[in-house]
């Protein structure tokens, strides 16, 4: 049966809104779908753009072939239902995204990247190449941040997305549509207890990264290694195909990495900065930014880590139609 048949609780149904993420949820299906809104005259509307018509008609399509009801309605009825947000003339009724807790069968999961990157082989219409990659978000309350950072991810080809507990930020119709429907293709995981899910996620062979200030940890007693000094041996190259699956972890710009995550990492970056390199004479480096911020930060070493860990490969594209 297709996820838009199954009957529904509407209390626990999400509004997921906007062209990116109403495709990509209706393409990945990792929501149980059960109804998808578009604004009756949004084809009749004054200065209706081209790109915005041909979004409409991919949606219908794929709308179509999941056999998903499709419901004309009002601009008015379809802003009462995202709450007045942006949602260029679609919105999809759908289930909350799922989100697994970290045990020995889902870490056993995890070091599947072929599955991951296709969830759902019968019904899927997007493959995802992915790569041995997965990113932690610790303690990160920033939604801004959070939807850039899950765009990055998948744009260099994540394969699944682990955060941690509250009061860090969880998926939402909200983080979907910042990361621009990135949020509807990552697997997404939630830790519970953090030294235990990150001590068992270590003992079966992941490579775990954090990063840190100039400082890094005190408590540690260990160093951060500056990214430019980074070599392939140090993230998980072992014979130049195939690299060792690595966690990537980030934290909030106001406290970083908490000290558990810390102490569980095999390996610590930073990336530095003018203000470690240039002498200013006057000293007066307080008046300058003394950090990048957190999305910024991911983009680049996701970017650093993808070339080191896997060369030429990395200019595959992550994605591919059926």
């Amino acid at each position: 049966m297709l996820a838009a048949t199954r009957p529904h609780s509407g209390a626990l149904n999400q509004y997921v809104y906007g062209v990116h993420s109403v495709l990509s949820a209706i393409c990945f299906r990792q929501r149980i779908i059960h109804k998808l809104y578009i604004k009756s005259d949004l084809s009749e509307e004054k200065g209706s753009h081209e790109i915005l018509s041909n979004w409409k008609k991919r949606i219908e399509n794929a709308a179509s072939e999941a056999e998903i009801p499709v419901v004309q309605t009002s601009n008015a009825h379809l802003s009462k239902m995202v709450n007045g947000r942006p949602h260029q003339g679609f919105v999809l009724e759908a289930s909350q995204i799922p989100v697994k807790a970290i045990n020995r069968r889902t870490v056993f999961d995890l070091f599947d990247t072929k599955s991951l990157g296709l969830q759902n082989p019968s019904t899927n219409m997007v493959n995802r190449h992915v790569r041995p990659l997965i990113l932690l978000i610790d303690h990160l309350t920033d939604v801004m941040n959070f939807g850039s950072i899950i765009r990055s991810a998948v744009f260099f080809g994540a394969s699944a997305l682990l955060f941690s507990p509250p009061p860090c930020v969880g998926p939402s119709p909200l983080i979907s549509k910042l990361s621009v429907g990135a949020l509807e293709c990552l697997p997404l995981y939630r830790l519970t207890d953090v030294p235990h899910d990150l001590k068992l996620l270590s003992s079966a062979g992941f490579l775990l990264v954090g990063t840190a200030g100039n400082t890094g940890c005190e408590a540690l007693n260990r160093s951060p290694v500056p990214t430019w000094l980074l070599t392939g041996d140090q993230i998980g190259v072992q014979d130049g195909i195939n690299p060792k699956p690595l966690i990537l972890a980030l934290g909030s710009e106001s406290r970083g990495l908490s000290e558990e995550v810390l102490r569980a990492c095999h390996l610590q970056l930073r990336i530095v900065g003018s203000q470690e390199s240039i002498v200013y004479p006057n000293d007066d480096r307080d008046s300058l930014p003394s950090s990048l911020n957190v999305a910024v930060a991911a983009g680049i070493l996701l970017y650093q880590l993808t070339y080191l860990r896997h060369g030429p490969d990395a200019t595959k594209s992550c994605f591919y139609f059926q």
